[in-house]
């Protein structure tokens, strides 16, 4: 993946929403992605945000604790079921 420059159109895109969504919340984190084909060796990421950076990396970490959790309780179930 790469990373856009930080002028680009897109990149300001991020950053005004994450600005909106500041104003009513005490942090906001931003991941997005975008397949450009070739440009760029295909896809390209952008991710910003604000507020406490330990409070969003645990939000991030809890999310991904929990989506492993649930995935791996679904193959689980799946696999009872066959």
């Amino acid at each position: 993946m790469s990373e856009p420059s930080d002028d680009s159109p897109d990149t300001e895109r991020v950053k005004n929403a994450v600005a909106a969504l500041a104003e009513h919340f005490d942090t906001v984190q931003i991941f997005a992605t975008r397949y450009d084909g070739g440009e760029g060796n295909g896809t390209r990421r952008w991710q910003h945000g604000r507020g406490n950076w330990f409070a969003r990396y645990g939000q991030v970490h809890e999310w991904l604790e929990r989506e492993k959790e649930t995935t791996r309780l679904d193959v689980k179930q799946q696999q009872e079921e066959d």
